[in-house]
């Protein structure tokens, strides 16, 4: 992403005249109308990556350690196997990518089927405590955890993710579906590891920080039910298949990656999540069932 060359020397006499960090940002989409997310990455680059010729890049990572992303092509196809993936959407800052028809129809039946029997009402993991807590006013859904010795389907899903991607499936959570009846929904969150917990240091220390996520809808409510980014004002529909990524590689809410599930009107929504993290997990978290479903998405509140 390229942006104006003259907005250097504006964040240089805004920091000069003694605004911090956090009002250059906000002074950046007042005056010149970014959204907060991008005007963040812009006055990142200025400040801390001089010589950037006025590109903002997505990749926040220290040291420029690699982490999951799509590589889009120039027609907007991508072929995992013997499998097309449709690019919709992509957005750089905060990295977003939207796909159609990433699994087919009998293969999002098929793992509904093979979910149903071990769902459990799902938990979330608070932001202070680091406790997982059954907060139905928070997260009112039933998932499972689906991990690649439970049948073969998961294991040729885990491996399209891969080559999606570019990460390992073993460097990342197992599978996990979440159902939503009438009426269930996730109030916004972020799905990184709060690290200022009184547990954050223990949820990261194997595997590592979460750098993205990836939602496939396997069942789409006939209405409610969309995905919506807050800090983006962005709303996307549950469609059958399809397949949303989003990355925050820096785990800091500035990513503009708070997000949510609206409430189900009629029907249901299930969606399969794969969270992405920094290495491998252990061998014993690998059997089916080991994460259990308490390895649940992150609150932004406690």
């Amino acid at each position: 992403m390229e942006y104006p060359q003259q907005l250097n020397q504006i964040i240089h006499e805004l920091q000069a005249s003694g605004n911090n960090y956090s009002q250059i940002v906000v002074a950046l989409a007042v005056k010149f109308g970014y959204a907060l997310p991008v005007a963040h990455r812009i006055v990142e680059a200025v400040l801390n990556h001089r010589g950037n010729n006025g590109h903002v890049y997505y990749r926040l990572r220290e040291n420029d350690q690699p982490y999951p992303d799509i590589h889009v092509g120039s027609n907007n196809q991508i072929r995992l196997g013997d499998h097309d993936v449709t690019v919709v959407f992509e957005q750089l800052a905060p990295r977003l990518v939207l796909l159609d028809n990433f699994m087919t129809e009998s293969e999002c039946d098929a793992i509904c089927e093979l979910a149903m029997p071990l769902m459990r009402q799902a938990r979330v993991i608070a932001k202070i405590s680091g406790e997982g807590k059954l907060l139905p006013d928070v997260r009112d859904a039933n998932s499972a955890c689906l991990s690649e010795d439970l049948h073969p389907l998961i294991g040729a899903v885990e491996r399209r993710i891969a080559a999606l991607t570019g990460w390992e499936s073993e460097r990342g959570d197992i599978l996990q579906i979440q159902r939503y009846a009438k009426g269930g929904k996730y109030i916004p969150h972020y799905d990184f590891f709060n690290e200022k917990s009184d547990r954050g240091a223990e949820f990261p220390a194997s595997p590592g920080q979460r750098l993205a996520t990836l939602i496939v809808y396997l069942r789409s409510p006939e209405s409610g039910g969309a995905t919506y980014l807050t800090n983006l004002g962005m709303r996307i529909a549950p469609r059958r298949g399809a397949a949303l990524f989003f990355s925050y590689p820096g785990a800091d809410e500035r990513t503009g990656t708070l997000h949510g599930g609206e409430s189900v009107g009629d029907g249901e929504k299930w969606i399969l999540t794969k969270w992405f993290r920094e290495r491998c997990r252990p061998a014993a978290e690998r059997k089916s069932g080991s994460a259990g479903v308490e390895n649940s998405r992150v609150e932004a509140f406690d």
